[in-house]
């Protein structure tokens, strides 16, 4: 997927277009000591002929990954496993991240 775009959302209220994957590790942190009520963020990828791809993770280590048709959900056990699934969305690797979550 080509990507045009990107963007963060916190429950915490940071959110900012046209992210990295240092913004995402801004994010990882801060989900750490949020409380359970706002302990989440999502990242979502658009491009000109493809829906919104987006990734959620909440405090418990939930991952949810929306994609359009399908939705996929795991378990992870740390936050530093999530960035692997991150790095795939930021990179439009879609198929690729399909696939990791479906492994899980």
């Amino acid at each position: 997927m080509e990507i045009e775009g990107s963007y963060i959302q916190c429950a915490d209220g940071f959110d900012k277009d046209d992210i990295t994957l240092e913004d995402v590790d801004r994010a990882l942190k801060a989900l750490q000591n949020m409380d359970d009520e706002h302990g989440a963020f999502w990242v979502s990828v658009y491009g000109a002929e493809t829906e919104e791809m987006v990734l959620e993770i909440y405090k418990s280590l939930k991952l949810f990954g929306n994609f359009g048709n399908k939705s996929l959900a795991i378990q992870l056990t740390s936050f530093e496993k999530s960035k692997p699934y991150f790095n795939l969305l930021l990179a439009g690797e879609i198929d690729k991240l399909k696939e990791r979550m479906n492994e899980n």
